[in-house]
């Protein structure tokens, strides 16, 4: 009695690749490296958890953008007004810096983005804050606008990075609106709770 088992594949033994001599072998394993745990022995691990993170860890690579927005936003703005990219940066940060330039544009000494449908980008932190909270309460009204309402309202002609993200954290902020954001459960539950 022979026993046969089911080919390991779904293919047909008919199909040329492979019954194709001339063309690689598919490899078992996969092509990518083992982990460095899967693939150095116990002793040697022990070691390299002895080695402190901080002594001879090489330098972060470049690039590295400002974390404020201004700084990011002024980098931008110098290079397209001046053509002159900041002192002592390498050509790999030139060439990212220079990128990250091809969605901005300088019109009237004020930087906008995109440049199809161009929105003014708005770089200080507190001009971000303001506009938020003149954008919030609609004046003739009263009314709160929500995060979707804000937003649209904002985006339409300005820009920032982190917008939405902003905008989310303002509505949850504001004392009135908080309010109305909790879930429904809760609210009714605490409206028995009290009753």
């Amino acid at each position: 009695m022979t026993v046969t088992t089911p080919p390991l594949h779904h293919y047909p033994s008919s199909t040329p690749y492979l019954n194709n001599p001339s063309l690689p072998l598919l490899a078992t394993s996969p092509s990518y490296p083992a982990p460095v745990s899967a693939s150095t022995p116990a002793p040697v691990l022990d070691d390299l958890s002895a080695v402190d993170p901080g002594e001879d860890t090489p330098p972060k690579s470049e690039p590295t953008y400002p974390a404020e927005g201004f700084d990011y936003f002024l980098e931008i703005q110098n290079l397209l007004i001046s053509e002159q990219y900041p002192p002592g940066v390498s050509e790999n940060y030139k060439k990212c810096l220079k990128k990250r330039a091809q969605n901005y544009l300088v019109h009237d000494g004020k930087l906008y983005h995109n440049r199809k449908q161009p929105k003014e980008v708005i770089m200080r932190k507190d001009q971000q804050e303001d506009m938020l909270s003149d954008i919030h309460v609609v004046k003739e009204t009263g009314i709160h606008l929500g995060v979707k309402k804000m937003f649209n309202k904002l985006h339409m002609k300005y820009f920032w990075r982190g917008m939405y993200t902003d905008v989310v954290s303002f509505v949850k902020k504001c004392d009135k609106c908080s309010d109305q954001l909790e879930p429904v459960g809760v609210r009714r539950s605490a409206r028995r709770m009290e009753e």
